[in-house]
């Protein structure tokens, strides 16, 4: 425990001994401090996340932004959401089946079960700042070229690099977030809660664009199985 000191009296009486249990308790300060480290600490690499995209909008052609926006085509199409979940396993050669008739927003690791069972989604939701999200939609591009095809929506917030694997990308704010109250909010729509997970993010950023009614699939509450707890082929 970094900055403070604690001294142990030769003859404790109950109370300290008390106090000193739940200093070092979970519920006490000093583990509320460390959890506080990392809380600040995913805040800052958010901020500096967000610093770097937005440099990046800077260094792009108008090509790669502010393109049409894709929610404008989908006509008579279902919109469907797609989660991670063992449902997408189970469910996926009817979605493969009936692709057409559906507008597929895939929310973050769901697009890696989707490519690699030929189904390519019009959309991709990402939320996560981790690097490990890029460096999996890396290797994901690397063996499914198409993966570039894909309409990103992604927070400002997310790892820079993720927006120059795809032709066409946007962004949306998060305004809960540090980076939001650092830099201000500059996309729209501004999303307000989004999370905890990229499904609940795409299900929000639908509502913005005053869509009423959408498909959940992959959106698990919960398996009964502990080693079947998500759809199969996400990022293997």
């Amino acid at each position: 425990m970094h900055g403070l000191i604690q001294i142990n009296a030769f003859h404790q009486s109950p109370t300290l001994i008390a106090l000193r249990a739940w200093l070092q308790s979970h519920s006490g300060i000093g583990y509320r401090f460390l959890a506080s480290l990392g809380f600040c600490t995913d805040e800052l690499n958010q901020l500096r996340n967000a610093i770097k995209n937005i440099i990046c909008i800077n260094n792009l052609s108008d090509r790669c932004f502010q393109i049409k926006d894709p929610f404008d085509q989908i006509g008579s199409k279902k919109v469907i959401i797609v989660g991670s979940g063992p449902s997408l396993s189970l469910n996926i050669k009817a979605l493969s089946d009936l692709r057409e008739s559906f507008f597929i927003v895939a929310s973050g690791s769901s697009i890696s079960t989707l490519l690699k069972n030929g189904i390519q989604p019009d959309v991709l939701c990402i939320l996560e700042r981790s690097y490990s999200i890029y460096t999996a939609l890396l290797e994901l591009s690397k063996k499914h070229s198409d993966l570039c095809d894909v309409h990103l929506i992604m927070s400002v917030t997310a790892d820079w690099r993720i927006s120059q694997l795809f032709d066409s990308f946007q962004y949306f704010d998060r305004p809960l977030s540090l980076a939001s109250s650092v830099i201000g909010r500059l996309f729209t729509p501004e999303v307000e809660l989004m999370g905890p997970e990229a499904v609940n993010a795409s299900l929000e950023y639908l509502i913005t664009k005053n869509l009423s009614t959408a498909i959940l699939l992959g959106c698990d509450f919960g398996s009964i199985s502990q080693s079947e707890y998500r759809s199969e082929l996400v990022y293997d």
